[in-house]
């Protein structure tokens, strides 16, 4: 094989790598968005099964710091559901580097079904609200200004969340877990898979913010919506 049919074969070799290329990364520009299931779950049934989440995130769902398990009880039956399904799609926690996440997936992989996944949701639905303390410093009056510029849209004034967005609440999540959580979805851990859009679009609402200090402030401004009531 001479040196001009060499560089031809290469030219085609490339050519086509770079085609194919293309293809894989239109294909997931055009990936179906994912869509949960969401089923009614019995909290009797999810009692037994909720021991495999017991070891991280507490026997009312608490969560712990050291683990860097989230709290659970404001969390909407939806959501938790819609999560559940991601790990154990492995939309979620098989990315490098999430090593918290990876300990979940292998916990969701024990729930075999999307029924057995509505029961555990259905038995934390029964804890108690928990109101966490802030754990961090920063400026709750940045904060506020930041969630109104970039969060209320899809969680709302409240932080409450939106089902219509799949956005949920925020309330009840520690200011720790809230942003490792933005710093997952800025670092890529969390919304790297192609049909994960909702995620997708946090990512791009939230390119704005370069440094963790707003993060914190965004984080302990939530927490002082869910402050308990003055009697």
């Amino acid at each position: 094989m001479n040196t001009i049919t060499k560089s031809i074969m290469l030219i085609i070799t490339i050519t086509f790598s770079i085609v194919a290329l293309q293809n894989q990364t239109n294909a997931a520009d055009e990936a179906a968005a994912f869509e949960p299931k969401y089923l009614k779950g019995n909290a009797e049934n999810g009692k037994m099964k909720y021991m495999v989440c017991l070891s991280c995130h507490g026997a009312t769902g608490g969560g712990n710091v050291a683990l860097k398990s989230a709290a659970l009880p404001g969390q909407q039956d939806w959501y938790l559901q819609s999560q559940l399904q991601k790990f154990k799609l492995g939309m979620r926690g098989t990315k490098p580097g999430d090593m918290p996440g990876m300990q979940m997936r292998a916990m969701s992989m024990t729930l075999a079904t999307e029924q057995d996944m509505a029961d555990v949701v259905a038995y934390i639905k029964t804890f108690p609200p928990t109101i966490p303390a802030p754990t961090m410093k920063g400026d709750l009056a940045k904060g506020k200004a930041t969630f109104e510029k970039l969060c209320i849209e899809c969680h709302g004034p409240k932080a409450l969340g939106l089902k219509e967005k799949q956005s949920p609440s925020l309330l009840g999540l520690t200011d720790w877990y809230i942003v490792t959580q933005v710093k997952n979805v800025q670092n890529g851990l969390r919304g790297y898979a192609p049909n994960d859009k909702r995620v997708h679009e946090m990512k791009e609402k939230i390119a704005s913010i370069t440094d963790e200090q707003t993060i914190i402030d965004v984080a302990l401004y939530i927490l002082s919506l869910q402050a308990a009531p003055t009697k």
